[in-house]
């Protein structure tokens, strides 16, 4: 299998000349999600790329980020990969000190922060990363116009517009190969400095693969991000949903999920085990209040439904009497409840922690599923 049609950057460009102006992204401004096609998403990516090159980014270097979750953060991700940099994300809510270790630890040299909480650690932590030479705010209105170690982003892109980093670029991107370093993830550190894992672009390659076999995801179709970009899970999601030509919509504020599902109606999205688990306490104290009558339709209801997971479990087909009372079922019950969650959920990747059993086969029963 020819390994390098899977590598991020190829796939990348490939997606950008196949779709255009159809949507990559959508992102949350001024009170409305705004769409980028997959043109400009692109171009986005090579403008930072010229930038990094201006500040003579290096094959293998290290390049931060520390910021929530937003179109700029996979830019910069991917800017990093054209050059066969290595992106090395920092936790958004990380402490001070903890940033400044990892900055130290990796060698970050150029560091791109997002909003105001990151830019006011870093400020404070300047003295103690002495390798730091350069850093980038997304958010302009932020900066402190007195401060001369910080540049807001826009500048930052000037920088790259010159037509001898258009030829740079190119050949950085000819010479990538699949056991290049893509990022390297550090640990929580709870239980002492965090350590930093390698990741190459084989091992997303094969991600790639693996995921194509096993889901069906189909292109076109909306994800919603909203765990932090920084974690691997997500970070991965991220990039098998452009792989697959999916819409990814960016949320930062993870206070804003129930109303957001109702306005980007994803067909997936990654979560922990804890949502689920609150958003099914909430399901059956709902049913609690409801009358008699609506709680026994609604035990019926999910009755029904896993007699015909199991039965599908085992390989057998549903009969037609029970196929017929699922349709029911579905109509008169799940769907109320799919609606909650945007009305077009197909699948919900889960992972980080221990999902319970019984809320997995709830979701998958109503028809949800749960990977």
């Amino acid at each position: 299998m020819d390994l390098e049609k899977f590598h991020l950057v190829t796939r990348l460009a490939y997606q950008a000349a196949h779709y255009k102006d159809r949507e990559a992204i959508r992102y949350w401004e001024e009170g409305q999600w705004r769409p980028m096609s997959w043109t400009v998403f692109y171009d986005k990516i090579q403008e930072l790329s010229k930038a990094l090159l201006h500040h003579k980014v290096g094959v293998q270097e290290k390049v931060g980020i520390f910021a929530p979750n937003s179109p700029q953060w996979t830019m910069v991700d991917m800017a990093a990969a054209h050059l066969r940099a290595c992106a090395v994300p920092i936790y958004a809510t990380n402490t001070a000190d903890q940033a400044a270790y990892i900055i130290n630890n990796a060698g970050i040299r150029i560091l791109f922060v997002g909003e105001k909480e990151q830019y006011e650690k870093v400020v404070q932590i300047k003295e103690q990363c002495p390798g730091l030479q350069c850093v980038i705010l997304f958010n302009e209105t932020l900066l402190d116009k007195e401060d001369t170690f910080v540049l807001p982003l826009s500048q930052f892109l000037r920088t790259g517009q010159g037509e001898e980093y258009e030829q740079l670029l190119k050949e950085r991107v000819a010479q990538r190969n699949m056991q290049d370093i893509y990022t390297i993830i550090y640990t929580s550190g709870t239980t002492g400095n965090p350590k930093g894992v390698l990741i190459d672009y084989e091992n997303v390659a094969y991600q790639f693969i693996n995921h194509d076999d096993r889901l069906a995801v189909v292109e076109g179709n909306v994800s919603l991000s909203f765990l932090p970009l920084s974690h691997v899970y997500e970070r991965m999601w991220v990039a098998y949903v452009l792989h697959k030509g999916v819409i990814n919509c960016y949320l930062d504020d993870t206070n804003r999920v129930a109303e957001v599902l109702k306005e980007v109606r994803p067909h997936y999205m990654c979560v922990v085990p804890r949502l689920l688990e609150k958003i099914y306490t909430k399901i059956y104290e709902n049913v609690e209040k409801q009358s008699v009558l609506k709680r026994l339709v609604f035990a019926t209801a999910t009755r029904i439904a896993k007699i015909q997971l199991g039965r599908k479990k085992k390989g057998k087909k549903p009969s037609f009497l029970l196929q017929k009372a699922y349709n029911v079922a579905d109509r008169v019950v799940f769907q109320k409840l799919k609606a909650a969650l945007g009305g077009n959920i197909q699948m919900i990747p889960c992972g980080g922690a221990l999902l319970e059993p019984s809320i997995g086969r709830f979701f998958r029963a109503i028809g949800v599923n749960v990977t």
